[in-house]
Order: C-alpha cells, then structure tokens, then sequence
C-alpha cells in the first residue's frame, strides 16, 4: 500500500474513511473482497444510524450476526466500542466460568462509569443454556 498512497489520496471521493481506506486496499492488493476465508464466514453488523446502546442492545445481542461479526460499523461514539469490546469479553468470561466453574464477574470500571453486569450475564446465560 506505501506504493500507491499518491493514488489513495488521488482517489478519495468519499466523506467515509473506511470507504477510501477500502478502496485504497483493494486498489495496492488487486485482490476482490470477500466474505469468506479458511471456511470461516465472515459477517459484519452495520448499526441503523439512531442506534441507542441502552435501548437497542438487548435486541441486537440476539442476532447471529452480531455474536460471529468481525466488524460492526458505523461507530460513532467511543465509548461504544468500549462497551461492545466488554460485551464479547464477558460472553468469553462466562464461556471461561461455565466451563470451569469459575466465579463471573459483576462489574468492570469503564472510564469514571461502572457498568453493572447483572443484566448482561442474564442476557448471555439465555443464550448460552
């Protein structure tokens, strides 16, 4: 890609950097997407644009497609990535103490907040029976 970063910038019509940045990609590669590698598909989740984490997490949580995504988008908002990124690591966490046992966990600091993990573990314990 450092090869044609002239071309990258050149060619970056878009207002969203990931559309450049994928254009650019498949520009230096000369390899067509794809949304399989390996025998593993790959899914991604894209968030209606009045995404609301409070109110529409719960129902996201039960698509196929946000538990096996590789990427969910548009992100706008930080903290969100944070929270996801504390979503998939409580689904492991469980996964971890239901195996063996372990104690879960309740609660984790996030920036100055601390996000209770009693409604989430309800939610991942129904999906996990």
């Amino acid at each position: 890609m450092k090869n044609n970063l002239d071309w990258c910038v050149k060619n970056a019509y878009s207002d969203s950097d990931d559309v450049n940045f994928g254009r650019c990609i498949l520009h230096s590669t000369s390899m067509s997407c794809t949304n399989h590698i390996e025998g593993r598909n790959l899914t991604f989740v894209q968030l209606k644009s009045t995404f609301n984490f409070e109110k529409d997490f719960a129902q996201l949580t039960e698509q196929n497609e946000f538990q096996n995504s590789v990427s969910i988008y548009p992100v706008y908002d930080h903290k969100l990535i944070y929270k996801f990124n504390m979503y998939f690591a409580a689904v492991s966490l469980l996964k971890y103490s239901l195996s063996y046992k372990a104690s879960p966990v309740y609660c984790i600091f996030l920036e100055e907040e601390v996000i209770q993990f009693k409604g989430i573990l309800k939610i991942l314990k129904l999906l996990y029976k």
